[in-house]
């Protein structure tokens, strides 16, 4: 039972990521025309963040935990157009509290190409 409970508990919060992530940062792509850019009509001109600056950051923070692949920048970038789906609809990241700001902050990465 105890090891039962421990695996729980790890599941829980494996996928969490740091609180501290910078949303406000320097740039960021969001969505033309105001707004949080998750669901809103995307500016390409917008495209400032990178893995480095980014995306590292993010999918290191909120999803390698569980899925392993997504620390990789190579597998984010093949993968870009499926995450920024399931990131704007709020499927993913799951129990982590990620911000409005940061969420908004991904899908527009995930929509440059992940670059």
């Amino acid at each position: 039972m105890r090891r039962l409970s421990l695996c729980l508990a790890l599941l829980v919060f494996a996928g969490c990521g740091p609180d501290g992530i910078d949303a406000g940062g320097t740039g960021g792509g969001t969505a033309a025309g105001g707004g949080s850019g998750v669901g809103g009509t995307f500016d390409a001109g917008a495209c400032t963040d990178s893995w480095a600056s980014f995306g590292s950051s993010f999918f290191g923070g909120y999803c390698s935990g569980c899925h392993s692949a997504y620390g990789v920048h190579s597998t984010v970038e093949a993968s870009a157009s499926g995450l920024a789906s399931v990131i704007s609809s709020g499927a993913m990241p799951r129990g982590c509290g990620v911000s409005s700001t940061d969420r908004a902050r991904a899908v527009a990465y995930l929509r440059c190409g992940a670059p």
